[in-house]
Order: C-alpha cells, then structure tokens, then sequence
C-alpha cells in the first residue's frame, strides 16, 4: 500500500486443494456406497452407541422390526425385547464393552406383540482416538429357521411317543401271546410223553408243538425288530472263541437238515482260541439264522457249507447252499422287512424279518454283512467281525446275575418242595402236571403274591417260582417283601413270566431273581433248573 493506504499491489498465496477435494469426493462416494451396500444388505444392521440408543438402521432391520426407521432411530434398544430377552442384551452389552466380539439369538418384540427370533453378530466400534463409541449389530432372521426345528422337535417327540406305544403294545402282546403258548406247548410237551398216545395222535401232538413253535419264533421276531427300530438292542461285547459257537449252531441245525435231506458241512478251519468282539447270544443268533435259510430254501438232496476265513482284523464266517438263488433283480430287496421276494404264498415257514434283524444285529456289533447269489446255483451269506485281542470261555445262555442257591431250603417241609405263585390256572395246572410225574418234587400253588406270601412263611419251601403279573402285588413287589422278611430271605426265587423284553429280564436280575425264565416254558429245562436250585443231581 502506498503513503495514502491504497494498496498499489495484490500478493496472493494459492493453495493446490484438488487432492484433498479428490479424496472427500471419494470419502463421499465411499459412504454413499456404504449406506446404499447397508441398505441393500440381506442382513439386518444396527448400530447403537454405549448406552444402548439406535443411531442407524437399514431397511432389512426396519422389516425384521416391524417398524419404520423413524421409530427405531433414538430409542434404546431395551425398547424392543421382554424381560427374558433384555437379560440376553445386558449380559451382550457387557462384553462389547469388555471389547469382546460375539454371536448370540434373541427375540425381538414387533408392534403386533409377536416375537421375531434373530441371529446377530455384534462387534465393538472405535473412534479415531480409540474410544469405543457404540457396537454394531448384524442381524439375521431365524424365525423360519426356528419354526423348522419346532417342528422337527414336534415330529421326534410324536415319534418318541409312538414308539413308547410301539413297544408298550409289543410287550403286551408279547405277554398275552405267550401266555396261552406256554400252554399249548407245555401240555404238547406232557402228550409226547404219553406211552400210551397212538401214533396217529402223536402225529396231531407233534404238528402242534410245530405251529406253537413257529408262533414262538414270530412272537421273538417281531419283539426284537421292535427293539432295534426303537434303538433299545442290549449287546454284551465280549471276546468270544468263534469255533465253538459254530460248532454249536451246526449241532442245532442237524435235526432240520436231516429232516429236509440237506448234507451240513462243517469246513470250519479255526484254532479253538480264535476269537471275536462280539455279543455271544446275539453272535449265535445270526448264524442260526444263516443256516436256517439255506436249509430251507436249498434243494432236494442239496448242501450247506458254513466255513470261515481270517482277514486283517477282522474274522468272516459264510454259509452256503446248493438251493434256488436269488434272481439278480430281486437281490435289492433281501434286507427288506417282510419282503419273501415272492415266496409268501409258498410253503416254506416263514417271515420275511429274520435277516433283517440279523443285519441290524451284525451293524450294531461294527460288523459287516452281505451275500453273494445266483439263480438256480445257490447263494452265500457271509459276516465279518473284529477279532478279540484275547479269548475267554463263552457264558452260559443263562440270564447273567444272580445268586447260587444252597442245596436244601430253610424250611421243615423238606428239600425238593416248590411254591408255585400264578394267577393263571391253565399255567399253574400245567406245572401241577408237570411235578405231577417227579416223585420227588411237590409243589404248592398260589393264586396271588398275597397268598403265595402267607404260604411262602407258614411252610418254607425250599424254591418260590414267581409270576410277575399278578393281581395286586406283582411279582417284583412280593420278592422285596420276602427278601425283607428274615424268615424267607434265603429263599431262592425264580421269575417264570410272559413278559420277554430284554428290559424285563434285566430289571429281573438287578431285583435278585435267581433265574428270570420267559414263558412259553420247556419243561425239561425248568426242571433241570429247579434241581440245579436246589443243589440236586438233575432227575
């Protein structure tokens, strides 16, 4: 400026802010695209600051709401939950401020009143100087997902009651079928032992044993189906000498194979100590099943081979026949329950479920099972199982559990007298003419475990056989009481009942039953049992 104060001359400082204009061009291009990104996400977002108060949405988490982005923005997020649900927020807003990440669910309240299930994703947000000024929500709608596992919830425990039902009209039928069978083959059993029975009515009393059989086989097919479909098969996993239990099923098959004119042979090459990891009833179960198959459906005059390989590991047993084959495209549906593969209306015996059982049998036990067939040749059903490490001696068929009995009873009446407790006078006739025929037993009958009670400490016999269905108290109930009563707590006591479920025979066991016995019974083993009681040489 001059003298005057005019300035005569102009100094200009330019600044180049085309960088820093660039990049808030940019910085708002970025937020303009992550606000459109947000509010075109498929997932909810919500943001709220340190105290709980919404400062943004975006539509998705707007229609998860139910409500407008006005109605969301400035309310604390407690204003949309119940009680239930705001201790899920609390205890989450706790650890955002722990600067802790996390995912949780929670229901969300609507303006209708209804709840909407959400999956969220919350992590904690800093400012520049790293304070946390809030956290961020990413939330997905679960409802649907929700509803589906309601429902599959619903639809498992419908199955679960059904198969409670299942099994509950099982093991009644099982009861109420085996009941009468023990009958029509006790008293078969007494006729075959008449000398004075012509050979036409034994003819009669042998088809009837036969039929009760084969009516005792379904009753037992259709049980254990029942329980493996209900994931309640019982396995004892053991070491057991595979050689002897083939050996054994071989010697109960002869009979049959005799009778069909089928040749067994027995190409069993196995060291006697050779064993398998498997349940030993169960074992046996499976290759009587096998060979009963090729027996019944080989030729006239044909053979069964049950031989056995040793694999890495593992142990397989087959048997084969000369019989019929399977045609090729019928061999998907051998393991398909009740399927005969046409033979329903032939007049082989049988079910259709026997090797179904065995496959879910032999699975359950981590073997293998498969065949090998063709028509008009014959075909080969094999398993394999895990060799055992070590071998013991196999058990006894016998019920595991339970006590020796000493050889004679505490009571005055003599060693070899037997009460007998059943309400079911066919049952308690049949046993009356059982002992009829043993001089040396003598046996007292009880109609109720009230009644067997009383008799049970008046005359102490030496063996109690115990039904448990009884009128008023049961079976189970009247052995708590004898076992309590210092006068017939060393009585031994044998359960003789209809009900077979595997279930029935362990708490049978676990409540000190000597023996559990399952009805339709073979009186021969029962008697044998009963001398064995009562420390005697069998009769």
């Amino acid at each position: 400026m001059d003298e005057r104060g005019v300035p005569y001359e102009y100094l200009s400082v330019r600044t180049d802010i085309t960088r820093r204009m660039q990049a808030e061009e940019d910085l708002a291009k970025q937020q303009h695209l992550m606000t459109m990104l947000l509010r075109s996400m498929e997932q909810g977002y919500w943001f709220i600051d340190t105290q709980g108060i919404t400062r943004e949405v975006n539509p998705e988490m707007c229609r998860i709401l139910g409500r407008s982005e006005a109605d969301i923005v400035g309310r604390n997020i407690f204003a949309f939950v119940d009680e239930a649900n705001a201790r899920i927020f609390r205890d989450q807003m706790a650890r955002r401020a722990r600067n802790e990440k996390g995912s949780y669910e929670v229901e969300l309240l609507r303006p209708d009143g209804s709840n909407i299930a959400g999956s969220i994703c919350a992590t904690p947000i800093y400012d520049t100087n790293g304070e946390r000024i809030g956290s961020v929500g990413m939330w997905s709608d679960i409802s649907e997902r929700r509803k589906q596992e309601q429902e599959r919830e619903t639809l498992k425990n419908a199955a679960l009651v059904a198969n409670r039902a299942k099994s509950e009209f099982l093991a009644s039928m099982s009861h109420e079928l085996r009941t009468p069978l023990n009958a029509i083959l006790g008293f078969g059993h007494l006729l075959q032992t008449d000398p004075e029975l012509s050979a036409d009515a034994m003819e009669n009393v042998v088809e009837i044993a036969r039929a009760g059989g084969h009516l005792l086989a379904l009753v037992d097919d259709l049980i254990d189906l029942a329980r493996i479909e209900a994931g309640k098969l019982d396995l004892f996993m053991e070491p057991v000498p595979a050689r002897p239990v083939l050996v054994e099923a071989l010697g109960l098959m002869k009979p049959l194979a005799e009778k069909a004119g089928i040749r067994l042979v027995d190409a069993i090459e196995l060291d006697e100590s050779l064993a398998v990891q498997v349940d030993l009833t169960r074992f046996r179960q499976v290759i009587l099943n096998f060979l009963s198959n090729a027996i019944k459906y080989n030729k006239p005059q044909g053979q069964v081979d049950l031989t056995c390989q040793t694999l890495p590991g593992r142990l397989r047993v087959s048997v084969s026949d000369t019989g019929r084959g399977i045609p090729a495209d019928k061999q998907w549906r051998i393991f398909n329950p009740f399927d005969r593969i046409g033979e329903e209306r032939g007049n082989i015996q049988g079910t259709g479920i026997g090797l179904v059982i065995s496959k879910r049998i032999v699975e359950a036990m981590e073997g293998r099972i498969g065949f090998e067939s063709v028509e008009d040749e014959g075909s080969l059903f094999w398993v394999e199982f895990p060799l055992a490490s070590s071998a013991v001696a196999p058990e006894s068929s016998a019920p595991r559990g339970g006590a020796a009995a000493s050889g004679t009873g505490p009571g005055g009446c003599g060693p070899r007298e037997v009460l007998y407790v059943e309400d079911d006078p066919t049952n308690a006739q049949l046993l009356g003419k059982c002992f009829a025929k043993r001089g040396d037993l003598t046996l007292t009958l009880a109609a109720s475990a009230e009644a067997g009670l009383a008799l049970a400490r008046e005359t102490l016999p030496a063996l109690i056989l115990m039904d448990i269905n009884l009128p008023g108290m049961d079976g189970f109930q009247a052995l708590q009481v004898l076992k309590a009563d210092a006068r017939t707590a060393s009585i031994p006591v044998i359960a003789v009942s209809a009900n077979a479920m595997q279930g029935d025979r362990d708490r049978g066991q676990t409540a000190g039953f000597l023996h559990y016995l399952t009805k339709p019974i073979q009186v021969p083993d029962l008697l044998m049992l009963i001398d064995k009681a009562l420390g005697a040489s069998p009769s």
